[in-house]
């Protein structure tokens, strides 16, 4: 059911793939719970592996309509790019155009929250913070 959640997720919103990172990572916040939880998941693999199938194939009918409608695997709407490269981070945060905390300043207020988060829930810090940023 996890996978199904997470593969609905992602058709409607691609980046919520990450969801996926949430289970895997709950609970890590040093080296040796991160050793802990690779041997969880390394006992668990058949699962894991059965839920990254069906999230594969809940996503595939929309793989294939992009494929027939654009003729490639993944389509971004108008012209849209990603580049890791230049994350142009400070007009994401504070342009007049598009500002993230100048359009909606009380996330400062999440921003400072992961302070508290990592003083007060480590076994969550890591996860959350991933899923967010």
């Amino acid at each position: 059911m996890l996978a199904a959640c997470i593969g609905l997720a992602a058709l409607i919103r691609p980046p919520a793939v990450l969801l996926a990172l949430f289970p895997l990572l709950y609970n890590v916040y040093s080296l040796q719970s991160l050793k802990e939880k690779l041997l969880l998941i390394a006992k668990y693999r058949l699962q894991i592996v059965s839920m990254i199938a069906v999230i594969f194939f809940i996503g595939l009918p929309q793989f294939v309509y992009f494929k027939y409608v654009s003729g490639n695997w993944l389509s971004f709407n108008r012209g849209e790019t990603m580049d890791l490269f230049h994350a142009h981070l400070s007009q994401f945060l504070f342009s007049y155009k598009k500002g993230w905390l100048l359009y909606t300043p009380v996330m400062i207020f999440s921003i400072a929250g992961f302070y508290f988060l990592l003083k007060r829930k480590k076994q969550l810090f890591v996860a959350v913070f991933l899923r967010h940023y």
